[in-house]
């Protein structure tokens, strides 16, 4: 029988679609034997992992919810103002521990062995902690997967945001012995254009990330991995700084799994 994982990408407020992942999972019957997260993707994975569903879900569309009306205040002009809260890591611990309840979980804890990925300083080199022996809080080690802004220091190593490091880590997965792999694919920074658009300077930054994800895509089918690709431009379509609409999110999310799982037959 086939070890099944799921892998969950960054995308910072894109995350809100994982949920929808997660659902059209449980729906559907598929549970996964290992869970891969990423920035915000490791957020999901670490609450998937740590209470039974529907209670985890909960959880996450309630702060979803709560962060959707706190940022619809203000000026509609300065939207990564309005944001740059949640950026900071005693707002986020906060997040965590309080309103996602991990305050004094552990991996060891979990009852879905979890792996995050952060990016490693100086040296540049991806690590992933986590698995089933590991007895460190997860807490620390979120907060070093989701440094996207400057460095998060834990046990004496600086970390960055792990989706530097390649944004949907299937090969952390395929390593750890799973042959049927799930990758939630939130896209890379900025918004999707059709057209003309794609072509933007700025893009250059997403065309590399992308090509970086498929490398890794890639390289994990090579080694004897079936990988399916959860992705749809609908929800690369919204801006990563944009909470204001998790239930949008949530379905297009959900949509894009379905599709994958009727592909499959799961």
């Amino acid at each position: 029988m086939k070890r099944r994982a799921l892998v969950l990408g960054g995308g910072a407020a894109r995350g809100a679609a994982h949920l929808g992942v997660i659902q059209a999972l449980e729906d559907s019957g598929y549970r996964p034997d290992l869970v891969v997260g990423v920035s915000i993707g490791a957020w999901v994975g670490a609450v998937y992992c740590s209470f039974p569903f529907p209670e985890a879900l909960e959880r996450m569309e309630a702060v979803a919810q709560r962060i959707a009306l706190e940022l619809g205040k203000g000026d509609p002009l300065l939207p990564f103002f309005r944001v740059r809260h949640l950026f900071s890591e005693s707002s986020k611990r906060a997040l965590l521990g309080d309103d996602l309840g991990l305050e004094g979980i552990r991996f060891s804890d979990l009852h879905t062995t979890f792996y995050l990925t952060a990016l490693m300083l100086p040296q540049l080199r991806r690590v992933a902690i986590g698995g089933r022996d590991n007895a460190s809080s997860i807490i620390d080690p979120l907060l070093a997967s989701s440094a996207a802004h400057w460095p998060y220091s834990w046990n004496g190593k600086l970390f960055l945001d792990g989706g530097l490091a390649g944004n949907v880590p299937v090969r952390v997965a395929q390593e750890r012995g799973c042959d049927l792999i799930l990758a939630a694919n939130l896209g890379f920074l900025f918004k999707y254009y059709a057209g003309r658009g794609r072509y933007r300077p700025w893009k250059i930054v997403d065309y590399l990330g992308k090509q970086m994800t498929q490398k890794e895509f890639q390289a994990a089918r090579a080694a004897g991995a079936v990988v399916y690709e959860i992705y749809s431009p609908r929800i690369e379509a919204f801006s990563v700084y944009d909470f204001s609409s998790p239930e949008r999110l949530q379905k297009e999310g959900y949509e894009a799994c379905r599709q994958i799982l009727e592909e499959i037959q799961i």
